[in-house]
């Protein structure tokens, strides 16, 4: 039993890093662009792995707004990562709207938001 509680103890922190990217509930100066063309800039607040590819919070201006994928064609935040020796860099991650197939559904497709890069390296 003891050899089970510890391969769990090793286990569950990895499995949940993989499913809250950054942190949830951090926030990150941002985008989103929308159907229309109109690219927003503001906040974006992060959720879980699933919950940034079914929707993305956003606060603009004040004003908080949640954004599914069938508003928006994209979003990203600018994060700041330590790299090798401690320095800083900051970083660009970026969703792109995908369609998936999808059992269950009526016509088998759905949207979603779907990490497509990340980019960037200035260092601070």
């Amino acid at each position: 039993m003891s050899q089970l509680r510890i391969a769990l103890l090793l286990i569950l922190p990895t499995i949940y890093s993989f499913l809250v990217p950054d942190g949830k509930g951090d926030v990150f100066p941002g985008y989103v662009m929308l159907e229309s063309g109109q690219r927003l800039e503001g906040l974006v607040v992060l959720g879980t792995f699933i919950e940034s590819e079914l929707k993305v919070k956003f606060i603009d201006r004040g004003k908080k707004k949640a954004f599914t994928p069938e508003e928006i064609s994209a979003y990203g935040y600018e994060k700041t990562v330590v790299a090798d020796l401690g320095k800083k860099r900051r970083r660009w991650v970026h969703y792109e709207r995908m369609e998936a197939l999808e059992h269950g559904r009526g016509d088998g497709r759905a949207r979603r938001n779907e990490e497509r890069e990340e980019e960037g390296g200035d260092e601070e």
